[in-house]
C-alpha cells in the first residue's frame, strides 16, 4: 500500500493508474555536503518514470485515474508555454491512449521553456493559446495545473 494511502484512508477508493515506480532514491551530495559543512541530500523524483518523471506524476496517478473511470479519451489543460504540467500530462496520457488538448499562457522566453514546448508537441498535445484579459479566470486555473476531463465521444 502506497504511503499516501496509508495515511489517508479516504484517498483508497480514488481512481488510480500507476505511472511513477515509487519511492524514488534519496541520495547524498557529498561535495556540497563538504562545502557547506552540513549533510545535504538529493530526491530524484525525475527516476520514477522512464517516459517522463517528476513530482507532477502523483497528481497525475489520481487525474488520469479518473479520467480512465469516465472512459474519456480526451482531457483538457492549461498551462504556460513551458510547462512541465502540460507536458507530463501529454506523455502519460497518450501512453493510456487519451489525448490532450493544451491551453498555454505567455510565459518569457528562454531555451528552456522552447525545449519543453518542443517535447509537448513532439508528444502528440492539441495546443491552443490564451492572450485576451477576459481570459483571466482561465490563467488562474492554468496557474494551479487544473485537468478537466472529456468524455468519449457516442458515435
Amino acid at each position: 500500500m502506497r504511503i499516501l494511502q496509508d495515511r489517508w484512508k479516504g484517498v483508497r477508493g480514488l481512481p488510480h493508474v500507476q505511472l511513477a515506480n515509487l519511492p524514488t532514491p534519496v541520495l547524498p551530495l557529498r561535495g556540497m555536503s563538504e562545502q557547506l559543512g552540513a549533510e545535504i541530500w538529493c530526491k530524484r523524483e525525475e527516476l520514477c518514470a522512464e517516459r517522463y518523471g517528476g513530482n507532477k506524476l502523483r497528481k497525475l496517478e489520481y487525474l488520469l485515474g479518473d479520467a480512465m473511470r469516465r472512459g474519456c479519451d480526451t482531457v483538457l489543460t492549461w498551462g504556460r508555454v513551458g510547462s512541465h504540467h502540460v507536458l507530463a500530462t501529454t506523455v502519460h496520457a497518450r501512453a493510456l491512449g487519451i489525448a490532450t488538448h493544451a491551453y498555454l499562457c505567455p510565459q518569457r522566453r528562454s531555451l528552456h521553456v522552447e525545449e519543453g514546448l518542443r517535447a509537448t508537441i513532439a508528444a502528440g498535445a492539441q495546443l491552443g493559446v490564451l492572450r485576451r484579459p477576459e481570459e483571466r479566470g482561465i490563467r488562474l486555473a492554468a496557474a494551479k495545473g487544473v485537468l478537466t476531463f472529456l468524455p468519449r465521444k457516442v458515435s
